[in-house]
């Protein structure tokens, strides 16, 4: 018998029983000698080897840090991560009987499945992550080899087949109840931590201008299109199906809701340490500069000068408002441009 099982519910003793499908799963990986660790810290996954090439499932990954209030957290259950970037999977009790399966990473919030045994599906696609932007395309040839067994498992056991990639995902009912637990739910904030200064309302000109543009927009043929130009790449009929593509640009999107809500470029090499862009290894703008008046190699000092008084600020960052929207300039540790933000609301 699996003691991943026992050590996540004495881990998690509000859940109660856990989902028979996730039990034999467990079961299952541990008559393959693919569990190891004892006592609190116990571990699993569906594929032989030491090195990371999936879902690993853990019995010590916590919801400190993430949530705060402790009556929503009785509804989730962390027992999965979901890449090596700190992302993780957790049963989420919709209803009394109704258990889903949600991702919770620095990206998004949203279901990955609508049940247990979906979930079991899913993974035995064979993705090395499970992120928001990955899980609708086909994994490589590598990892979907090393979840064979499982997979032929999951189909065998369960009578379902198991799809070649996974349906796009987004922003969902999860999403809202995560937004109203967090106190994040509402309208775009509007706050200026910096009383004494201007309301931090800036202007700009430049091919930044069409990244702003976008933001708010229905995630269509028309943002793809527009992206797609932007960037120089052909890109499909929605701007989430083609977040991979993006990457390799230097751009990261992130949808809410079927809208634009953020856009990220990463802008320099060797400058992203601390800067608070989402941790995933990153392709660096290589095109214009964004700005008019900025380049990669102006400093916290210059942007403040050309842009005036920031709506807030820190150590490595400024952040402004252009009309009803945010931009946040962000600095590495030699103080040159590392990333820009552009959002809806701020965090």
């Amino acid at each position: 018998m699996s003691q991943l099982a026992d050590a996540l519910t004495a881990a998690h003793p509000h859940w109660g029983q856990l989902p028979h499908e996730l039990l034999r799963a467990f079961d299952w990986m541990h008559e393959q000698g693919w569990e190891a660790g004892n006592g609190r810290v116990v571990y699993a996954t569906p594929y032989a080897g030491e090195w990371q090439t999936g879902t690993v499932f853990r019995s010590d990954l916590t919801l400190e840090g993430w949530l705060d209030d402790e009556a929503a957290s009785q509804q989730l259950l962390p027992f999965a991560e979901a890449d090596g970037a700190g992302g993780m999977v957790a049963l989420w009790r919709a209803s009394e009987s109704d258990v889903k399966v949600v991702l919770i990473d620095g990206l998004d919030r949203l279901t990955l499945a609508e049940s247990p045994l979906e979930f079991l599906r899913l993974v035995a696609i064979g993705h090395d992550e499970l992120k928001s932007f990955s899980v609708s395309q086909r994994p490589s040839a590598e990892s979907a080899q090393a979840h064979a067994g499982f997979r032929s498992w999951v189909e065998r056991t369960f009578g379902v087949s198991v799809p070649e990639a996974w349906d796009d995902l987004g922003a969902d009912a999860f999403t809202d109840w995560w937004d109203e637990a967090t106190g994040q739910d509402g309208a775009p904030v509007s706050t200026t931590e910096n009383p004494d200064k201007a309301s931090g309302q800036t202007s700009v000109t430049g091919a930044i201008t069409t990244l702003l543009d976008l933001l708010g927009s229905p995630d269509g043929p028309e943002a793809a299109a527009a992206l797609g130009e932007f960037v120089g790449v052909e890109l499909g009929d929605k701007v989430r199906s083609t977040s991979r593509r993006l990457k390799k640009t230097g751009l990261e999107v992130e949808v809410e809701r079927g809208r634009v809500e953020t856009i990220w470029v990463h802008v320099s090499l060797g400058r992203s340490i601390g800067y608070g862009l989402p941790p995933t290894e990153h392709t660096w703008w290589s095109g214009p500069d964004l700005i008019d008046g900025l380049t990669k190699e102006s400093t916290m000092k210059q942007v403040g000068a050309l842009l005036g008084d920031p709506e807030s600020e820190g150590r490595s960052y400024l952040r402004y408002r252009v009309d009803e929207k945010f931009l946040h300039l962000a600095f590495g540790e030699t103080d040159l441009l590392a990333g820009i933000t552009l959002m809806m609301r701020v965090p």
